[in-house]
């Protein structure tokens, strides 16, 4: 009964819900929108799901950070990239990446590097993310962070370049379920984020209204992002703790 609950997308959805007042989960922002607020005092307005969001005497941010969200090989589609691709995951914050720069027109830093030791051979993610964002969205990288392992690494080592590059604000770039911690890691090294996440598979508010018979069965789909709450629920947890 519980794994049948629990895999449930009403479940998952109730779930975010209740775990908002501690976790913080962002709201979406529609980046096509977003813009200086005022020229002289440089506030920022980004438009939200719920709004306009206005972040007073701010300055706007200086780059866009997309975080790796994994890679998989056997992508015999992709011989130039050494049969291999990025996750479906790691598309999606690139695809949110390219819009946000052709409106932005800010440079771009793609940070991954290769979690996986048994492919000794195979590319960082940072790289693929790089030939991705060109090939196939038509968007250039200024910066590859490709040794990163981790969501503390990737974090420590953008610091590094961007403070090379007097860069101190950042939009950034991840899943929705995965930025209240990214964020959190980000900013502990120095950085102001600006949250850019993607990637909405949950309701925003748990209304019954908005459910239908389907949303009460038992789906991977539901069970999976159970999955991804209850990791970054224990992540921050182990953050906290460890650093």
């Amino acid at each position: 009964m519980m794994i049948w609950i629990t895999s449930s997308t009403a479940f998952a959805n109730w779930f975010v819900q209740m775990s908002h007042p501690w976790m913080q989960w962002p709201q979406a922002v529609n980046v096509e929108q977003i813009q200086l607020f005022s020229k002289q005092n440089n506030d920022l307005q980004l438009a939200t799901d719920k709004g306009l969001l206005k972040l007073t005497n701010q300055p706007s941010s200086q780059a866009i950070v997309v975080l790796g969200g994994g890679s998989k090989k056997g992508a015999l589609k992709h011989p130039e990239m050494d049969l291999q691709d990025v996750s479906n995951a790691t598309f999606e914050r690139l695809r949110m990446a390219a819009r946000l720069s052709r409106h932005t027109h800010l440079p771009i830093l793609v940070t991954g590097g290769r979690p996986d030791a048994s492919e000794l051979f195979s590319n960082p993610e940072g790289q693929l993310m790089a030939k991705v964002l060109k090939k196939e969205l038509g968007v250039s990288v200024k910066w590859i962070e490709d040794q990163s392992l981790t969501t503390q690494e990737n974090a420590v080592l953008t610091y590094k370049i961007l403070q090379n590059e007097g860069i101190s604000r950042i939009y950034l770039v991840t899943h929705f379920w995965h930025m209240p911690r990214a964020k959190a890691i980000f900013e502990k090294q120095g950085l102001i984020v600006d949250p850019i996440p993607t990637s909405f598979a949950y309701m925003n508010t748990f209304d019954w209204k908005n459910l239908n018979p389907l949303d009460f069965l038992p789906q991977p789909g539901g069970l999976s992002r159970v999955r991804e709450i209850w990791h970054e629920i224990l992540g921050v947890i182990w953050y906290r703790v460890r650093f």
